[in-house]
């Protein structure tokens, strides 16, 4: 995929309009876009939008050059993966907790994120069950749904507020994620972290 282009985008919820601007831009492979605005501003309902969570909008979205409206949810989901601040936890192991019965190289994956480190500082394995949200810290419940995210290799990554609980070091690697995951992808961000917002290539304010 090489561009989402939107086109004179506002939305509305139960037939009134929540977001009436506009929205023109084009988002293209290569790139990191920061989605900037007050709390309320429309950053999130715009991400509902195009993972199809909402469907009232005026305007248009187009995938390449296909409408949003033509394409189901569920393919929506080879396209876009995303990250959010709040991550589910599972009881099972912490690698069925990332790749979440998908196939593929769990262990390549985490060490991307240095997550190989951390497991190795809980003096625990991939194999390891978590129990509950209670044996983690919120940082590497974070790291995990940011693993979860990339786990996959999809067109568009969407990260929202997913830094909000890193440590410095953490956040560091985090942005060099990000500049080794745009090749050939998208990336959207909602991040007021002005570390994160450095690394970003363009800014889209709501």
């Amino acid at each position: 995929m090489d561009k989402v282009v939107v086109e004179n985008v506002n939305f509305k919820y139960e037939d009134k309009f929540i977001f009436n601007k506009n929205l023109n831009f084009n988002l293209e492979k290569n790139k990191i876009y920061l989605l900037k605005g007050n709390n309320g501003s429309g950053k999130s309902s715009f991400i509902n939008l195009i993972l199809k969570l909402w469907t009232k909008y005026d305007g248009d979205i187009f995938f390449d050059n296909i409408n949003l409206r033509e394409i189901s949810r569920e393919k929506l989901t080879d396209y876009i993966g995303i990250t959010f601040q709040n991550t589910a936890i599972f009881n099972d192991s912490i690698r069925e907790n990332i790749c979440v019965g998908r196939n593929g190289n769990v262990d390549k994956i985490i060490k991307l994120f240095s997550f190989d480190k951390d497991i190795e500082c809980m003096g625990r394995t991939l194999d390891t069950i978590i129990e509950s949200k209670e044996n983690l810290s919120s940082g590497q419940i974070q790291k995990i749904g940011i693993l979860r995210n990339i786990f996959e290799n999809k067109h568009i990554y969407i990260f929202d507020e997913a830094t909000a609980n890193l440590d410095i070091s953490s956040k560091k690697q985090f942005n060099n994620l990000i500049k080794y995951l745009k090749k050939d992808r998208i990336i959207i961000i909602i991040s007021h972290e002005k570390d994160t917002i450095k690394h970003v290539d363009e800014v889209i304010n709501f």
